[in-house]
């Protein structure tokens, strides 16, 4: 994950157009694709101010607090968000207190897989792409089910 306040993801956004006009077996697959794909913006708010590394890269210092928000659905189950793009980011009223990093499929996956000190797993119920646009909601058994195909897969040459 790295700091960014911008991604670009033209063909996910094609091919959720194209699966929300036709929403047949191999557009939803398509789509499953290319959000294994892409890169999507995450807010998060840190104890510390970023700062350049040596290289001209934003960092923080270790151990820096981080507060990843999440939203709620009407169970009270709640979910990282995940923006496919800035414009779609600035739909949420509370961006400007958070500052973005880029996150694919695998670092929330991670996320959501991770345990506490405590041993105890991320409460976090999964993660909801474009929650003011779309609202693909990706479940903790979607998640499952999804390690469990790239597990059988046979190996891409």
């Amino acid at each position: 994950m790295k700091f960014k306040e911008n991604v670009s993801n033209p063909i996910f956004s094609g091919a959720l157009t194209l699966m929300q006009s036709e929403p047949t077996v191999d557009h939803k697959e398509m789509l499953l694709g290319e959000i294994l794909r892409a890169e999507f913006l995450m807010p998060v708010r840190l104890g510390s101010e970023p700062f350049l590394d040596e290289d001209g890269n934003k960092t923080v210092e270790e151990g820096t607090d981080a507060f990843f928000p999440m939203l709620a659905n009407k169970e009270g189950q709640q979910f990282y968000m995940a923006f496919s793009n800035r414009e779609e980011l600035e739909k949420w009223p509370q961006y400007r207190d958070f500052v973005t990093m880029a996150c694919n499929y695998l670092d929330y996956e991670s996320i959501l897989t991770s345990k506490d000190a405590n041993g105890r797993y991320n409460p976090g119920a999964g993660f909801v792409i474009d929650p003011f646009g779309a609202k693909i909601v990706i479940t903790k058994d979607m998640l499952a089910n999804i390690m469990v195909r790239r597990d059988i897969a046979p190996p891409e040459d």
